[in-house]
Order: structure tokens, then C-alpha cells, then sequence
């Protein structure tokens, strides 16, 4: 089933949808040799509050005795598979390509991107 949205919960997800934006292109331009994806987690997880929302991966599957998703992020770094959490000693090295998928939701909707970066 198909639910409408009201211009007013298209705005509100557009809200949100800009604030992501800001909140990845600032991701990605902390990539970098040396960086580790913890440390693009923990500045996911500042911004994401700073804006009012949350990690909508973070605590994910939580429910009937499932493992819930670690972390705000996906950092898939090389030929690791899509949507590895984000662990913390993961150091990004020279020629590393590293794709971050994140999520937000923001007054009650979800909005997710990704970007690649070498």
C-alpha cells in the first residue's frame, strides 16, 4: 500500500533530506589516510543530534532477540560488503575507496544516502 504524504510531511523530509546532505558532504570530506571509521562515526553521530535527529541504523533489528545494528554508519571500505558498521580501529589507508551509507530520521521520517569516496 501506497501512503500519500501531506505537503507538510514532504517538507519535513526534505528538511531532513538537506540536513543529511550537509552532514555527508562534511563525512566525506573528512576521508582521509590516517582517519578511522570510528572517528567519521562519532562526527555522524554529533551532527545528526546538533540537527535534532538521530542514527536511523543505529540500534536497527533490536527486536525478537536479534543483534541490532552497532552503529550510525555503513563504511564499506574496499571489497568489503555493503553496510559493515563502523568500527572504531578501522584505519583508511592510502587508495582505500570507502562507501558511507547513512540515515537520519527527523521529526518522525527517514531519510538515507551514500556516497563513494577514494
Amino acid at each position: 500500500m501506497v501512503i500519500i504524504k501531506t505537503k507538510k510531511e514532504i517538507g519535513l523530509i526534505r528538511e531532513g533530506g538537506k540536513i543529511l546532505a550537509g552532514i555527508l558532504d562534511r563525512l566525506v570530506r573528512e576521508v582521509e589516510p590516517g582517519t578511522t571509521t570510528g572517528q567519521l562515526e562519532e562526527l555522524a553521530c554529533s551532527l545528526m543530534a546538533k540537527a535534532g535527529g538521530r542514527p536511523a541504523f543505529k540500534g536497527y533489528g533490536a527486536g525478537q532477540g536479534a543483534r541490532p545494528f552497532p552503529t550510525a554508519l555503513c563504511t564499506s571500505v574496499n571489497d568489503q560488503v555493503v553496510h559493515t558498521p563502523a568500527f572504531p580501529a578501522r584505519r583508511l589507508e592510502e587508495g582505500d575507496i570507502i562507501g558511507i551509507d547513512i540515515g537520519i530520521e527527523y521529526k518522525g521520517y527517514y531519510t538515507d544516502m551514500a556516497a563513494t569516496v577514494p
